[in-house]
């Protein structure tokens, strides 16, 4: 029997975390956090990708053919390849729930509580003093739930492949920056969706 075509990923975070846009916020900020259209903290589904690959492999959750099935083949830098992209589609955003964007849509001043500057610096070990040049400034997001879709685009689709990715979902402990810092942390699932008009 064929499984869905298509899934949604649920992502808990549990404290505040970052999301990066790569740019820095001029002199006050280093790091700006991302947004979606609506001004609201979002991920990249490339970003949940990637993360949910690391952990497959990290932790041996799939066997090496599996994750080149499910997420493509890794490219070497510098080296062009013809690698097929994978089964599954992450595009688009995890977002928050259409109800709460549209309310903070409709009060745009009530986007500054969904997000804080967090300012650190390194520490030296010996001294007990901030090093050098070390003093950062981020913009983090305030713990809120996401949801993104995966999309199966490989032929039929296997009946177990929501159950696989959602017994490497359990693994994964952490999403966006400064994840070694112990922002980001989350707990997510994946669950099949029922086509449109399917009558579930």
């Amino acid at each position: 029997m064929a499984g869905p075509r298509e899934a949604s990923l649920t992502i808990r975070f549990h404290g505040w975390w970052l999301a990066g846009t790569g740019a820095s916020g001029g002199a006050a900020l280093d790091m700006v956090a991302y947004r979606d259209a609506d001004g609201c903290p979002a991920l990249p589904m490339t970003q949940v990708k990637g993360v949910l690959r690391q952990a497959a492999e990290e932790f041996g959750l799939l066997g090496k053919e599996e994750i080149v099935e499910l997420f493509g083949a890794r490219s070497e830098p510098g080296v062009a390849t013809d690698a097929a992209a994978g089964a599954l589609r992450f595009a688009g955003e995890a977002r928050m729930d259409a109800a709460e964007r549209a309310w903070f849509r409709a009060h745009p001043e009530a986007r500054a509580e969904l997000f804080a500057v967090i300012r650190s610096t390194a520490i030296d070990p010996v001294r007990g003093v901030a090093k050098t040049d070390t003093l950062r400034a981020a913009e983090l997001a305030v713990p809120v739930a996401l949801s993104g879709r995966v999309q199966w685009i490989a032929g039929d689709p296997p009946a177990d492949w929501v159950d696989r990715l959602d017994r490497v979902c359990a693994f994964v402990p952490a999403f966006g920056k400064l994840r070694a810092d112990g922002f980001g942390r989350a707990s997510l699932c994946c669950a099949p969706l029922a086509p449109a008009g399917g009558g579930q």
